[in-house]
């Protein structure tokens, strides 16, 4: 009889409070709605009404309390087993919890009760695609295209599942009847130049270049992305061979970026259709130089193109104008000449001449050194700033060619003379890194970021040298002055996710012998790696109604490759590193840290090494202990402030289990 009652259907009065359950729930009113629940449930007619319990189980989820949220929807699913509600939200409660296999089996019990519930229909295709189940996520789309044909999503969504089972042509066709039907398209609207450039990008995977191409000159006032326009214009008519076509193209893109060497390489196509040589590109960079005097990246194209004399001479008139403007960055531009010997050589020259007639005259010399020049001009003084920016230019050429005692001479005796430039402290700190002193370089550039601490990345590049040095404890001091909170710097670079740190962390904890430490930071690279897979849950929803469809494409193809990333592979070659060394030499509960050499040591000696390191492990525990109340406390401002939409609630991950770095180190 109790079971029979909790399947009825609630009467007039009941079945409006469980309307307003649901109405709070879906604004994220959830105290409100919890009330609602219980003045239901105290009913001793409806105690185990199974959607109510249910309801009221998902509204305590989204609360926080997720073990009791658990418990009352299997008691509402029990009660009622032939209610699609109970079962729907079951399946929540299993994506939230991760558990995406049991939440889909869920969706579809829920569908096979009520075969047209669009917003099951819409979850179960979320987390298929997910999954990347796409054959069902097709099916599941096709109900929804079926069902709510006018609606936008419902065609866009079954075009892009197309799109991803290699399904192009399908996915055009549906793409341009969609087209067909779209009338009153207001001017300059995103959404549906979004939809036009997919629509291109389709034909041009499925190799149907001349309809894309006819498609695209259609449509040219629809486009508000211009520089893609332009350039997939370009493309198109470079594929159909008819690369002289795209010269205004070609022009329009350069025009709004001349730093760009992609659009240099596409003029190049257009002034030789066959394999270039050095003299198109020649006349080429000829005609770029005199339309864009200021840009950088032709004259840098040009000197690659020049030798001998030519090259002395365009060479100096390049650095004659960065020296004098002071650019420190001088030296990174010119590095891709270093792969010349010969190159090499005639900028030293140059270099060397300067500081000659700096010393001798205080100019640089003269503007061109192809024409003659007047006492009058070869005379005009420099400023004190570009004797500056020479040394530094001639520092870091001797250290990259590995003259390092020059270039600390030259950088230390121009610190005498100019004491307050950050970037000479910075430059003497990269010398004695490259020299292999770290230690050293990590003083200097602590040196460098006292001089200038609003400077972020200054203070970035100290935290790196100070933990390559090994000095873990100034790291994160220096560290902490960028972070937020009252969490350590560790805990809050890790939380947010800072690749490099953890990376140099755990490199340095392996030099250390601080295995366990170390394969920790290695773990938590992993977790962050999977973290980022799981944040593209709620995209697949988003990005259809946006109509982003092209960012979500690529994004999708990123995360199904995201592991390819180098900062992963560092990772994860340093953790089998450490694992097959641990296999062959074991490490014993109190002896992690300890140096096999170390054997030999007196017993003293060792006690105080095994008392330094549970000082280390219990500062360490104090710490996560501290970090972990900081995250309960900042978890339990937003679930007050509640805002988090209703899918972010109910997809809150489950929480994960702590790493201890000794059992890690021995397992």
């Amino acid at each position: 009889m109790e079971k029979s009652q909790s399947a009825c259907p609630l009467p007039p009065k009941e079945s409006s409070l469980f309307k307003r359950i649901v109405k709070y729930y879906d604004q994220k009113q959830y105290k409100t709605g919890l009330k609602f629940a219980n003045q239901i449930l105290s009913n001793p007619k409806f105690a185990e009404h199974g959607e109510t319990l249910s309801m009221k189980g998902i509204l305590l989820n989204c609360m926080g309390k997720k073990e009791e949220a658990r418990d009352l929807v299997k008691r509402g699913l029990r009660a009622n087993l032939q209610s699609f509600v109970c079962w729907h939200i079951y399946g929540l409660i299993m994506k939230s919890d991760r558990k995406y296999e049991e939440a889909i089996r869920c969706y579809i019990q829920a569908l096979k009760l009520d075969p047209n519930n669009l917003q099951v229909l819409r979850d179960l295709s979320v987390l298929q695609m997910h999954t990347r189940d796409l054959e069902g996520c097709k099916e599941t789309r096709t109900k929804l295209l079926t069902q709510r044909p006018s609606q936008r999503a419902s065609w866009v969504g079954y075009a892009v599942i197309q799109h991803f089972l290699g399904n192009l042509d399908a996915a055009a066709n549906v793409v341009n009847e969609f087209l067909k039907v779209q009338t009153g398209i207001e001017p300059y609207n995103y959404e549906h130049s979004e939809l036009l450039l997919y629509y291109i990008t389709i034909l041009v995977e499925s190799k149907r270049f001349d309809e894309a191409l006819s498609f695209m000159e259609s449509c040219t006032k629809d486009v508000v992305d211009h520089v893609t326009y332009l350039e997939t214009h370009a493309d198109l008519l470079f594929k159909l061979g008819r690369g002289k076509d795209a010269e205004n193209d070609v022009w329009d893109l350069l025009e709004r970026n001349p730093e760009n060497k992609l659009y240099y390489e596409l003029l190049y196509r257009v002034e030789a259709p066959g394999p270039g040589d050095v003299s198109v590109k020649y006349k080429t960079l000829q005609k770029c130089l005199n339309k864009f005097p200021s840009a950088r990246l032709p004259k840098l194209l040009f000197l690659d193109l020049l030798e001998g004399d030519e090259f002395v001479s365009k060479a100096h008139e390049f650095l004659q104008h960065n020296l004098r403007r002071g650019v420190p960055t001088l030296f990174v531009q010119l590095k891709r000449f270093y792969n010349s010997p010969e190159k090499v050589a005639s900028l030293e020259s140059l270099y060397l001449t300067y500081r000659k007639n700096l010393d001798l005259h205080g100019t640089l010399g003269p503007i061109s050194s192809a024409r003659p020049t007047s006492k009058s001009e070869e005379c005009i003084p420099e400023p004190p700033s570009t004797s500056l920016w020479l040394n530094y230019l001639l520092a870091s050429h001797f250290n990259h060619i590995g003259q390092v005692q020059k270039a600390l001479d030259i950088v230390s005796a121009e610190l005498e003379i100019n004491p307050t430039i950050v970037d000479l402290y910075v430059l003497k700190a990269e010398i004695y890194r490259d020299a292999g002193d770290v230690v050293t370089a990590s003083r200097w550039m602590e040196e460098a970021q006292s001089l200038d601490t609003a400077d972020r990345f200054i203070n970035a590049l100290c935290t790196k040298y100070m933990v390559q040095a090994q000095r873990l404890e100034d790291a994160e001091a220096m560290a902490l002055k960028f972070t937020r909170g009252s969490s350590t710097a560790a805990a809050y670079l890790s939380e947010m996710q800072c690749m490099w740190f953890l990376i140099e962390n755990a490199l340095a904890l392996r030099t250390m012998k601080r295995y366990g430490e170390a394969l920790k930071l290695c773990h938590e690279i992993d977790r962050h790696y999977s973290a980022v897979l799981e944040d593209q849950l709620d995209f697949h929803s988003y990005c259809l109604r946006k109509g982003t469809l092209r960012a979500y494409v690529e994004t999708v193809r990123l995360e199904d490759r995201l592991r390819d990333h180098p900062a992963y592979f560092n990772a994860a070659s340093l953790a089998i590193e450490m694992y097959l060394f641990l296999h062959l030499n074991p490490l014993g509960e109190e002896t992690e840290t300890v140096d096999q050499p170390g054997s030999n040591m007196p017993s003293s000696e060792l006690k105080k090494i095994r008392n330094k390191q549970r000082r280390a492990e219990r500062r360490a525990e104090a710490e996560a202990q501290r970090s972990k109340a900081d995250q309960e406390r900042r978890e339990q401002g937003q679930r007050s402030r509640q805002n988090a939409d209703r899918e972010a609630e109910a997809d809150k991950p489950p929480e994960v289990e702590e790493l201890d770095p000794k059992k890690i180190s021995q397992t």
